[in-house]
């Protein structure tokens, strides 16, 4: 009997096993997955784990979310949304894509990452995922910095950002000395371009005696020309003068910085060209950006020769407050 008992466990065992075996070589990974199709399925097999295949049909992920990346090397099924949110904003390869993705998703969450995709490029971005500022702790690497309303300060960065507008300045004439082509946005050289033209017709000469200086300034010259205020200002004093690289809204493309031939930097306040920039450059979107008497609101010393273009309506706004970009932004 008990001989019986054993052998009937046995044959109950072994026809568990054999079940079990012919169910699991039968079994489809993929019966539980919705969208797969003759044309997909042994692709998907083929490049795609088991666990992956679960992956997907736990978070419903569509083939076209992740057909495109699976034979990149470094795919990661997890990221699979990542990559094609990614790709619809970026017209890069799928290497590239996934490369990116995996560098950078752990800094910036992905709803965030498609904002700061709007105006920066991949390479900006990998680069302050790997080095951060070197120029100050705990910066803050600024949305949208291609809004006119943008405000940059020591905490503010916008890393190694490029406009993507950038034009030359043809209304005014350049200092002899100042090497690159004046650059602008688009709509602030716009606005210039028409600015000069009543300049002249009010105070003579191209944009009524106007040079410019300096317009948009990119991170590298930025590095150069803060050596320059490092030497001529010392450490304690610089950043009243010329923010650091990234901080500096020169890069921002909406700023120039004028002068005359007859005044220098701080006696240009005491020009007519001055007087008529005071009162008329906010009709044309411009604000002078480091006002005389603002220095403790902005920060910096006075820089009545640093115009910066905002919009019309927000340059009126500011115009007539007298305000400047800071106290705006304490109002928000």
């Amino acid at each position: 009997m008990k001989k019986q008992r054993v052998l009937f466990l046995v044959v109950i065992a072994v026809f568990f096993v054999v079940c079990y075996t012919i169910m699991n070589f039968k079994y489809d990974p993929l019966a539980r997955y919705p969208y797969v199709t003759e044309e997909n399925r042994n692709q998907i097999l083929e490049a795609v784990s088991k666990q992956d295949i679960q992956f997907m049909i736990d978070e419903d992920i569509h083939p076209e979310e992740f057909l495109p990346f699976i034979h990149v090397n470094g795919f990661q099924m997890k990221y699979a949304k990542a990559y094609t949110r990614v790709s619809e904003v970026c017209q890069e390869n799928a290497n590239t894509i996934v490369s990116f993705v995996n560098q950078v998703i752990s800094v910036f969450p992905l709803e965030s990452l498609l904002l700061y995709l709007q105006d920066y490029s991949i390479s900006n971005l990998i680069d302050w995922v790997n080095y951060q500022d070197p120029f100050h702790d705990n910066s803050i690497l600024i949305l949208n910095p291609s809004q006119y309303d943008t405000v940059l300060n020591e905490q503010f960065t916008v890393g190694r950002y490029e406009p993507k507008d950038l034009v030359n300045v043809t209304a005014l004439s350049k200092m002899i000395s100042s090497g690159h082509s004046i650059q602008l946005r688009q709509e602030a050289n716009e606005a210039l371009t028409e600015m000069c033209s009543i300049m002249k017709e009010d105070l003579g000469g191209s944009c009524g005696g106007l040079i410019a200086k300096h317009g948009y300034m990119s991170y590298l010259d930025q590095q150069l020309a803060y050596d320059d205020y490092l030497l001529e200002h010392g450490p304690d004093e610089v950043n009243q003068y010329f923010l650091f690289p990234g901080h500096n809204e020169l890069q921002l493309g909406n700023s120039i910085q004028v002068m005359t031939k007859q005044t220098t930097n701080e006696e240009f306040y005491l020009s007519k060209q001055y007087a008529w920039l005071n009162q008329h450059a906010h009709e044309y979107g411009y604000i002078i950006r480091y006002p005389l008497g603002k220095e403790e609101q902005t920060g910096m010393k006075a820089q009545p020769y640093t115009l910066r273009y905002v919009g019309v309506d927000l340059a009126g706004y500011l115009h007539q407050s007298n305000e400047v970009l800071e106290e705006m932004r304490v109002k928000k």
